[in-house]
């Protein structure tokens, strides 16, 4: 499914967690793990997000449908603990959450061994 994200600052050209936006607005599809980990981004960092295909029927996956003060955080941790909970989490949560450390805090471990796992 695509989603239309709009940036929180008003215009915004360039890119963001691996996405391109063009005055304020960047379509991501969530079909592969790491654009599921850019729209969980997306919306939890204050991004509006708006479909633009038909919805699919709800999947059971990590963080759907929970807040998103709800989601892991890596910026909120340590590198330590961020390994930690990469180690334990499935590959689509993996993905989410090195996404959000690339577009955050972007600790050269963390991406290392998280594009690894």
């Amino acid at each position: 499914m695509r989603y239309e994200i709009t940036a929180p600052v008003a215009g915004f050209t360039g890119d963001s967690a691996g996405a391109s936006f063009h005055q304020g607005t960047a379509v991501v599809d969530d079909s592969a793990p790491a654009g599921r980990a850019r729209l969980a981004y997306f919306r939890s960092s204050g991004y509006g997000v708006r479909p633009l295909d038909e919805q699919p029927p709800a999947e059971a996956t990590p963080g759907a449908g929970a807040p998103a003060e709800e989601l892991f955080s890596p910026a909120e941790h340590t590198v330590a603990d961020v390994l930690a909970y990469m180690a334990d989490a499935d590959d689509d949560e993996r993905a989410r959450v090195l996404a959000a450390e690339e577009a955050g805090e972007a600790r050269a471990t963390i991406i290392k061994k998280g594009a690894s796992s």
